[in-house]
């Protein structure tokens, strides 16, 4: 017999469930697609430092830039992580959204790894809806 307790415990877990592990990594790859189509415009921009992210004893950095965008002058941090630091002072070509000109991704690729996170966040749905139905 289930008591109440049991059923609000297994609709916040299956709530927690599909928020963390579909929700989340659906929305991410859906942000770093739309980050790389956005960005479409080639400039050139000067690194002006690094900040440093360490997690769990791995280092990586932030590159931060200036740059001019329809004569306006931007000093932003890059939307992407890289393992080494940019040489500060060196020229470096960055691709910029134009109509949000103070967001930019670092190089342009094919945005497999936001159809990768994409699948993943799928597929952990696929197993919900498995265990759902198999309790049935």
């Amino acid at each position: 017999m289930l008591n109440i307790s049991n059923i609000v415990f297994e609709v916040l877990s299956a709530v927690l469930y599909l928020l963390v592990m579909v929700a989340l990594p659906v929305l991410l790859g859906f942000i770093q697609i739309h980050a790389q189509k956005r960005s479409s415009v080639c400039i050139d921009a000067k690194c002006v430092g690094n900040e440093m992210i360490a997690s769990k004893g791995v280092m990586t950095y932030e590159p931060q830039f200036a740059y001019d965008f329809d004569n306006q002058q931007y000093f932003c941090g890059a939307s992407q992580i890289v393992s080494e630091p940019y040489k500060e002072g060196q020229i470096y070509e960055i691709y910029v959204n134009p109509k949000k000109p103070s967001e930019f991704v670092l190089f342009k690729c094919k945005p497999i790894g936001g159809y990768v996170v994409i699948g993943i966040g799928l597929l952990f749905f696929a197993v919900f809806v498995c265990e759902i139905v198999c309790m049935i």
